[in-house]
């Protein structure tokens, strides 16, 4: 099918030369920015799920001067698990072990085995009822006044800005897609009429013997999908070494960016169907391009 036959001489012309190179850096940067989106959208997807149902209650070791708060620590903690239980909506309220702590904290402060010499506060994990309505600025305004030094970490507050944030960037990914869209389709038009122009003898030589319009439109079709869909397929292997690159530097982080989202059934098929979706464009592009051109001239 690449190599079908045409009556017009398009081996002579060299009008639509850039046009592989044009749909090559478009796939190139739609599927870059379709990858990121995707990746973006399925790590926040990850991190919704994990959280969405917790928050953590820190308990101050240390006064604000640095001294040890000594046994007022595990009162406090033993006060706010007490609140925390019979609070309505709360599931679970659990002081985490240091075993815990220590596995929270190897990726920032490394292997230690002890760190009891650091400032780090007690940490309370809490469950939450699923389904069930909580006030979390009451339930905050509450535990500060029987437990003073306590605060808690609403994780819905932080993830609810990152989702707005993630919006934002989703509808710059969909404005460039629009843009790539755009563009394409304005350089299949600009080759396509610089190549009618050039074979303009030839056509109404065409027309001439009989050849009807949709013949020479068909003609246009299957060249602009041999030159698009090469275009397309070299845009598709340079971002695929990108996208495997970026994956491999995120390997280390568990569900990193890009890794979670190549868990996603939909990632690879999206991927490698843009050089395809690129060609059908301009294939549309172009066949609409010629015919009603040759309205116009013949």
């Amino acid at each position: 099918m690449l190599s079908r036959k045409s009556e017009l001489p398009f081996v002579y012309d060299s009008s639509s030369l850039f046009l592989p190179w044009m749909v090559m850096l478009m796939v190139f940067i739609a599927i870059l920015a379709s990858a990121g989106g995707m990746a973006l959208n399925s790590t926040l997807h990850h991190w919704n799920r994990a959280i969405s149902g917790s928050l953590t209650v820190q308990i101050p070791t240390h006064d604000r001067a640095g001294v040890t708060r000594g046994k007022q620590v595990q009162k406090d903690i033993d006060r706010t698990i007490e609140f925390l239980l019979k609070t309505p909506g709360i599931e679970k309220a659990e002081q985490l072990s240091k075993d815990q702590m220590r596995k929270l904290m190897d990726p920032w402060l490394g292997d230690l085995d002890d760190f009891s010499d650091l400032p780090l506060p007690e940490l309370i994990d809490v469950t939450l009822k699923k389904d069930y309505p909580v006030n979390f600025e009451e339930l905050k305004e509450k535990l500060e006044e029987i437990v003073p030094s306590a605060s808690m970490d609403m994780h819905r507050v932080w993830l609810e800005r990152l989702i707005a944030l993630a919006e934002g960037i989703k509808k710059i990914t969909t404005l460039v897609l629009l843009l790539l869209i755009l563009t394409t389709s304005l350089t299949v038009i600009y080759s396509t009429r610089s190549s009618l122009a050039v074979h303009k003898p030839a056509i109404e030589l065409l027309h001439m013997m009989g050849a009807k319009d949709s013949y020479i439109c068909v003609q246009y079709a299957f060249r602009t999908f041999r030159m698009s869909l090469i275009g397309g397929l070299a845009g598709l292997a340079l971002a695929l070494p990108v996208i495997i690159t970026i994956s491999t530097l995120v390997a280390q982080l568990k569900g990193g960016f890009i890794t979670t989202a190549q868990g996603q059934p939909f990632f690879w098929p999206v991927v490698f169907s843009l050089p395809f979706v690129a060609s059908f464009l301009s294939v549309a592009t172009a066949y609409i391009t010629v015919s009603r051109h040759l309205k116009k001239f013949l």
